[in-house]
C-alpha cells in the first residue's frame, strides 16, 4: 500500500521513526528520497508493507508536474484533505 502525506514539516515524522508503529508492529523500516518524495518503507509483523511519501503541499499544486501526474494517474483516492488541495484536481 502507497500513502502520500502532504506536509510542510517532513521532518516531524522523519524524527519520530515511531509514529510509523501506530499502524502495527514494526519488523524493519527504510527512508528513500525520490525527488521532493522522502518515502518511509515499513515492513510490519503481520506481513503488510507500506509506502508512506512524504511530500510538501506543493507537490499537488496545478498544473501537476509530470512525476506527480503519473503517480496519481497510476489510481488514488483522497483519504483527507483538510485544506482542500484535491478539490480542483483533475488528471
Amino acid at each position: 500500500m502507497d500513502l502520500v502525506i502532504l506536509t510542510d514539516d517532513k521532518g516531524k515524522f522523519l524524527e519520530d521513526p515511531a509514529y510509523f508503529g501506530r499502524f502495527g508492529e514494526i519488523s524493519r523500516q527504510n527512508v528513500e528520497h525520490y525527488g521532493r518524495c522522502t518515502s518511509v518503507r515499513v515492513f510490519y509483523e503481520d506481513g503488510r508493507e507500506v509506502e508512506f511519501g512524504l511530500v510538501d503541499s506543493a507537490w499537488a499544486d496545478v498544473p501537476l508536474d509530470e512525476g506527480t501526474r503519473q503517480v496519481l494517474s497510476d489510481g488514488f483516492r483522497v483519504l483527507v484533505d483538510k485544506t482542500g488541495v484535491f478539490g480542483d484536481l483533475r488528471l
